[in-house]
């Protein structure tokens, strides 16, 4: 085997790890604003009908 085929092997291996750690990344920050998102939701879905609450005991 060429040593040129040996560091292409080499880089394409680091590379696939590193689009591997990528897609980790991005999977867990396409996470976080999905519960970012769905805690914002039930926080102004909670205020909204904590207002209308007060709204027809007043």
């Amino acid at each position: 085997m060429h040593p040129i085929n040996i560091i292409f092997l080499i880089a394409q291996a680091f590379l696939g790890t590193a689009s591997i750690y990528w897609l980790l990344a991005n999977a867990i920050t396409i996470g976080l604003v999905f519960m970012f998102a769905l805690y914002l939701i039930t926080f102004i879905q909670m205020v909204f009908n904590n207002a209308t609450h007060k709204r027809k005991v007043a």
